[in-house]
């Protein structure tokens, strides 16, 4: 019988590096969550396409000296975003009205303008739970150390 493939593995996170920052304490708090999937190879391959576009060109100066330059578009947030969009499920936190900050199924122009409000400690915390449980992203063969 031939191998059958699984449901991609999920994991919920409490963060609460988040709920120290955002004074989310006390006995009716409820701890702020999320959702992880692990990555299929699909959303590894939009990640991936972050460095379709690269360019090496070969220019000479007054002396006929060559120089090379290489250019490529990809920032370390970019990366870190992309990540985050592709794998993220579920997440409680809500916004300064108390409306949830992610709406689910997630939608790129969205996700955009609500992880942009995120201070950067939240979303550190919530890539670093998107890097557990997708460590082929992080290390020698992604772009964290």
């Amino acid at each position: 019988m031939a191998g059958k493939l699984k449901i991609a593995l999920e994991q919920s996170f409490d963060l609460p590096k988040t709920d120290a920052l955002l004074e989310n304490v006390g006995d009716t708090a409820e701890a702020s969550k999320v959702t992880i999937v692990q990555a299929t190879m699909g959303q590894h391959d939009k990640r991936m396409a972050l460095w379709a576009e690269f360019k090496r060109s070969v220019t000479e100066d007054a002396d006929g000296k060559e120089f090379f330059e290489v250019t490529q578009r990809v920032s370390p947030a970019d990366v870190r975003k992309l990540e985050v969009l592709l794998t993220l499920k579920a997440c409680n936190l809500e916004d300064h009205d108390g409306s949830i900050l992610f709406k689910f199924p997630l939608k790129e122009k969205e996700f955009s303008l609500a992880w942009a409000k995120l201070p950067p400690l939240v979303a550190d915390e919530i890539h670093e739970k998107v890097l557990a449980l997708n460590p082929l992203w992080s290390g020698a063969s992604g772009e964290e150390e």
